[in-house]
């Protein structure tokens, strides 16, 4: 009954039906394992998270391990999938090996209802199954079938299965899985098997403990800029994901943006993004375009190469006219605004011409004209923080115009020049951004009046 489409889970659990299936994956005879172990891909594959947890009560995952070889040790969208049927494989070891994987990858992505994590990927972990997992893709991408259009069955559920526990658990051990996943990357062609190890990539990467073993990934990053710009494909957004959280910015030992920036990611990180946008903001389109302005907002804080390169492809008015479609979506114009205020960060290290063509990009009007008192309180604190950030790119053309002075005219005949400006001040002046900020001084949320305080002081400065 548990090897049918619709299996009666509940009804079969309750008359104890896990114990005897544990005991057959584990000893009996050769077909008998293999249609118990199918049995138990559908039982885990339930929406129901206490049937997968009665897998669990029965030590399935150990065994399930031991069938891949593992053992019991501390190694150091999931959702679920069933199974209508064993695999075409070479013999019953290798289908009871598969379905073996496809009952791990189930218990490890089932859902905690209250919790609303996967709690059992915790057990799958401490039954080995991660050094299980990772020999049998090592051992399938060392075969001559890893770069066919369709890879082996156990190299596509391995991935999957690395997938859903790299979803749950993203740091230490897991980095492990970083070598075999590159290879993987650069050299098959299965969708499925790339699909799977792009977003293993991109959930690692999202975690600050692994940007120093994210290095060991850079040989992926060709094909993986190729599909973020191609867009359309199930390996755009992981792919887009892992390509911006190689960019850091404020750990520059751990900051890859160059290498991003050398392999086109920028263009291709915009072309995801128009794509995504030109069917407007509709629910699936609108998380591909949050998607693609958090990866921009990474490479935009990162460092003055990138922040050229996101110059020199158009990247800001881009965004903008996004920021301006986006009105009353809080979320997106918020990604927006991370775009357009990070490369002003000191941090990012901007030189003169960057610092030229920024104020030049219109992005400071566009900043200015947010400035609305009633706006939330973490909004206009990150427009004002990208505000006062002008103001020191401002002053850093103003230094440099004056060090030109000296340098073209000597002391005596730059002295007797009109006072050099910082152009940023001017243009606040211009636009009447001063009395905008001025307003803000008394506002109810701390961190905006210190800003707006902090701010005007500047400016006061610079005025007089």
């Amino acid at each position: 009954a548990l090897c049918s489409r619709n299996p009666p889970v509940q009804a079969l659990l309750d008359a104890g039906v896990a114990a005897p299936l544990v005991r057959l994956v584990k000893e009996g005879p050769a077909a008998a394992r293999v249609d118990a172990a199918w049995a138990m891909v559908n039982i885990a594959a339930s929406s129901e998270y206490a049937h997968a947890e009665a897998l669990c009560n029965e030590t399935a995952t150990e065994v399930l391990v031991e069938v891949l070889g593992g053992g019991k040790q501390r190694q150091s969208n999931a959702g679920g999938s069933s199974s209508s049927g064993a695999a075409s494989t070479s013999g019953s070891d290798s289908a009871l090996a598969e379905l073996s994987l496809w009952a791990l990858g189930n218990i490890a992505g089932a859902m905690h209802p209250g919790m609303r994590t996967q709690a059992l990927a915790v057990d799958v972990l401490d039954a080995g199954a991660l050094r299980a997992v990772l020999t049998v893709m090592e051992r399938e991408a060392a075969g001559a079938s890893t770069s066919a259009p369709v890879a082996s069955p156990l190299l596509r559920v391995a991935t999957w299965c690395l997938h859903n526990l790299a979803k749950h658990k993203r740091e230490k051990e897991m980095v492990d899985s970083i070598p075999v996943v590159t290879k993987l990357l650069v050299e098959a062609a299965d969708t499925e098997v790339l699909t799977c190890a792009a977003w293993v990539l991109a959930f690692l990467g999202s975690n600050e403990d692994n940007k120093s073993h994210i290095k060991q990934a850079l040989s992926a990053l060709p094909r993986l800029v190729q599909w973020v710009r191609e867009a359309s494909s199930s390996l755009a957004t992981p792919s887009l994901l892992s390509v911006g959280t190689m960019c850091t910015g404020y750990m520059r030992a751990l900051d890859y943006s160059e290498q991003v920036v050398e392999a086109g990611g920028v263009p291709a990180m915009l072309s995801y993004l128009q794509r995504a946008a030109a069917g407007g903001l509709a629910a699936a389109r609108r998380a591909m375009v949050k998607e693609a302005l958090f990866a921009l907002s990474n490479v935009a804080g990162a460092n003055c190469a990138t922040v050229r390169a996101m110059l020199d492809a158009g990247v800001f008015p881009a965004v903008i006219d996004l920021l301006r479609q986006a009105s009353g979506d809080d979320e997106i114009l918020n990604e927006c605004l991370y775009v357009l205020t990070n490369p002003w960060d000191p941090l990012v290290g901007a030189d003169v011409p960057t610092s030229q063509a920024l104020v030049a990009s219109g992005i400071l009007e566009e900043l200015h004209g947010l400035l609305d008192p009633a706006a939330p309180g973490d909004r206009l604190s990150l427009l004002l923080k990208g505000l006062g950030d002008g103001l020191k790119r401002g002053q850093q053309l103003m230094t440099y115009e004056a060090n030109m002075r000296l340098v073209d005219h000597g002391p005596e005949a730059a002295a007797a020049m009109p006072a050099v400006q910082n152009p940023v001040v001017t243009l606040y002046v211009k636009l009447g951004t001063v009395q905008r900020i001025e307003a803000l001084n008394s506002h109810t949320d701390e961190e905006v009046h210190t800003r707006a305080n902090g701010i005007i002081t500047v400016l006061r400065f610079f005025m007089e």
